[in-house]
């Protein structure tokens, strides 16, 4: 029989600041994806849009967290933007130039559907991490830097896979550090003013990489999205659209690709005058809603670019019924006001010639060093045309100290454990509870010393390893069944505070022969 000590550590710590290393979207890596709980906002449309307000403005997160023992830095205070045309850009970013908050609001809802929890997780609940198939995580879909290589989360990754704040808060640094790599390794859209949302195009376009398939004059692309021509000169003539079955790879399954006929080349496009469209982000009121005879859209999500997906549900918010309502309660609670924006013009010759498809063929052919020059292009061109702003205005400096709260993590339970081998080959296991006697989100990492120790629920799966999980704090409600109309009807059930109760387990075919001695850490 096998007696294996398990160990368990408690590690605090509480501070913040960190400082900002650029990493490439990986997909999950040898390790396989991480495993973390998070917190889902009850009244996520407006939780949610003020903690984004608080990120564009660089007042998330305002210090570092250093954790003792590990000495680890957790940087993600808002690094600031360069400002400036191709020539004249700023060498360094500043700190009073922030992100359109609205802009980012998009991004979001377009990435998560502003959902930071799975769907099993209720709002105002617990749960697993929203987490996309190639590992992008929570509210911002953050897969940059969150590669897992040694089978334990850093730090930074840790926090920002269990606490939507500090998600949110590295998903404006990523966008901030995609508007930053111009000139050196992107185009630049109008001066480069970042309160222009119009010179956002191509860091939004970066932000959900800067591939062809994003390019508005993609012969891939159904050119009549957004509808005849988007408002081109077709000289009188219609023309057809025909849905087809099939859907290209990466489209969303609901989503059928559209064919068109007949199908215009970027240059006929370009030369009747045609705009990159609006994605209607399924509001029935934007001119680029096409319904077809049996309902919806004739052209759906997967037939827009990203930057016309993110512009256009700025224009056309989304909006939701209230949660628990029955169903076909209509949908009047907006996710924002809606933002005007103008998108490129090809009637412009200037921008018809930055859009030429093979100015970022060229270009990526060269790995995109010099940032792709003739891609340059304007967004204003006055009287007629000047480039929009968005109207939100700063959150209150005192709202960050809400958001993060006054966490403070106890763990209840023996930290030296003895887990022995029972007649039946399986082993011992053993509880502990972690807890918050501060306030609103504590999160913390869960790291162990050897890959046979394993810390999961009581009632998960045993192939479960949690890599993260969060306390919160007895003045939060935490629900645990959501209201709805049913069948059957269900009320809304919460409590007040929530522990992770954690299970310490043994993996028996990784144990070493003759037993051995393990930790457990777990790290604010």
């Amino acid at each position: 029989m096998k007696h294996l000590l398990a160990l368990l550590a408690f590690a605090i710590a509480v501070s913040l600041p960190l400082v900002y290393q650029p990493a490439p979207a990986n997909a999950c890596g040898p390790a396989g994806p991480f495993d973390f709980d998070t917190y889902e906002v009850e009244d996520y449309v407006s939780g949610y849009a003020q903690a984004i307000e608080l990120a564009t403005s660089g007042r998330a997160v305002t210090s570092t967290i250093t954790l003792p023992g590990t000495n680890e830095v957790i940087d993600l205070r808002f690094q600031g933007l360069r400002q400036g045309p191709r020539g004249a850009r700023a060498a360094n970013p500043s700190t009073s130039a922030t992100i359109p908050p609205t802009l980012y609001k998009s991004i979001v809802y377009v990435e998560s559907s502003y959902t930071n929890a799975s769907s099993a997780t209720p709002f105002g609940g617990v749960g697993p991490i929203l987490r996309s198939f190639d590992c992008g995580y929570g509210l911002g879909q953050i897969t940059s830097g969150m590669t897992n290589s040694v089978g334990s989360p850093t730090a930074k990754q840790a926090i920002i896979g269990t606490h939507y704040l500090f998600n949110l808060a590295e998903g404006v640094r990523i966008l901030a550090e995609k508007w930053n790599s111009a000139p050196q390794a992107r185009p630049i859209a109008g001066t480069g003013d970042p309160s222009a949302l119009e010179d956002w195009y191509y860091a939004i376009w970066s932000y959900n990489g800067f591939a062809f398939s994003n390019h508005p004059l993609n012969p891939f692309r159904n050119p009549l999205r957004g509808g005849l021509f988007n408002d081109a000169d077709t000289g009188g003539a219609t023309p057809t659209a025909t849905p087809t079955a099939t859907a290209p790879a990466g489209t969303p399954t609901a989503t059928p690709s559209i064919t068109a006929t007949p199908t215009p080349t970027p240059n006929a496009i370009v030369g009747a005058g045609a705009r990159s469209p609006l994605y209607h982000c399924y509001d029935t009121s934007a001119p680029s809603y096409q319904k077809q005879d049996g309902g919806g859209p004739l052209f759906g999500y997967g037939d827009y670019t990203y930057p016309e997906r993110i512009y256009g549900c700025m224009r056309y918010p989304p909006r939701r019924a209230p949660v628990g309502s029955p169903p076909g309660t209509p949908a009047t609670i907006s996710f924002w006001a809606p933002v005007e924006v103008s998108m490129p013009d090809f009637a412009r010759p200037e921008v018809a010639a930055a859009f030429e498809p093979q100015n970022f063929l060229d270009c990526e052919q060269a790995g995109f060093s010099g940032g792709c020059p003739k891609m340059d292009f304007p967004t204003s061109f006055p009287p007629a045309v000047v480039a929009h702003r968005d109207p939100t205005p700063l959150p209150p400096a005192s709202a960050s100290a809400v958001a993060v709260g006054s966490p403070s993590l106890v763990v209840d339970g023996s930290t030296a454990i003895t887990l022995g081998q029972k007649s039946d080959g399986t082993y011992d296991t053993a509880e502990v509870s972690v807890r918050n006697a501060g306030s609103w989100i504590a999160p913390f990492r869960i790291r162990s010393t050897a890959t046979w120790l394993s810390v999961r629920h009581p009632g998960d799966s045993p192939d479960r390893t949690l890599d993260g999980s969060i306390a919160i704090g007895v003045e939060t409600d935490v629900v645990t069944q959501q209201a709805s109309p049913g069948p059957p009807p269900r009320t809304r059930i919460a409590v007040k505070g929530k522990a992770s109760q954690l299970l310490i387990a043994v993996q028996p075919s990784l144990v070493p022969a003759g037993g051995g001695e393990a930790s457990i850490w777990i790290e604010p």
